[in-house]
């Protein structure tokens, strides 16, 4: 799964076709060059080919597909050739999917608690011109205990859940971490250095480069902000190509 970078408010696209082509080959309707429609786009930059998400779940034909076996599209399905700096890994087809689900079943339910609980009050403020003292103080109570059960299931729900984002998050490996104008920059600079990948100690869903020069380690972070170096004005310039 990726995003559009210069998108505000990006659409979910799933990666179909990663071809050796420069944007400056690559054709569309026979003709045009994707850089030659996009005149923004590097003609230099490898295309990545996407389908966005709504296409793909719209119809009974690929709601099913978990984004492993090959898929076969229509000729008439709509695709788009990005360069690889203008996109941005966010994810996988299956898990994305899964969590949308699960986060619309989850409101649903919060949802339905919600309605319960204003049916329980009314319920009680209608009771309340007839009961005795003794029925109120029991009917409050129940109210209490209940909406003290309601609180600890809820507790309990969403703790798992944040533990495990936690650990899915320290679980993908530093070069995973990578967005993919990071991968693009990994690529050049391994043509004439030796680059590591590392994990960010300040954000655990992202990666840095470790690039030795000079006899000096230089980190570039994915905003590409450099750390201090006998190259680091020069690596900054490189790597703002990639990540700006």
């Amino acid at each position: 799964m990726v995003h559009d970078v210069e998108d505000d408010d990006p659409d979910d696209a799933v990666v179909v076709n990663t071809p050796p082509v420069e944007a400056g080959e690559w054709t569309v309707n026979n003709t045009d060059t994707v850089a030659g429609m996009n005149p923004g786009y590097p003609e230099e930059s490898t295309v990545i080919v996407v389908i966005f998400l709504s296409t793909l779940t719209r119809t009974d034909t690929y709601s099913n597909w978990d984004g492993e076996d090959p898929l076969g599209l229509p000729a008439d399905c709509q695709t788009y050739a990005f360069p690889r700096g203008r996109l941005r890994r966010v994810g996988t087809y299956p898990q994305s999917q899964s969590q949308s689900q699960q986060q619309s079943e989850k409101e649903e339910q919060e949802k339905n608690r919600d309605q319960s609980d204003t049916d329980a009050n009314s319920d009680t403020d209608t009771d309340s011109d007839v009961d005795t003292p003794d029925q109120e103080k029991k009917t409050e109570t129940e109210t209490k205990i209940h909406r003290q059960q309601q609180a600890h299931e809820t507790e309990q729900q969403q703790d798992p859940g944040e533990e495990k984002h936690e650990e899915s998050d320290s679980e993908i490996p530093p070069v995973d971490r990578l967005t993919t104008g990071q991968q693009n920059l990994r690529e050049r600079l391994s043509a004439r250095s030796e680059v590591d990948v590392e994990p960010d100690p300040d954000d655990p869903t992202t990666a840095v480069l470790v690039v030795q020069k000079l006899g000096e380690e230089h980190r570039i972070a994915a905003d590409g902000t450099v750390s201090d170096g006998p190259v680091a004005d020069r690596l900054a310039e490189i790597a703002q190509e990639y990540l700006s």
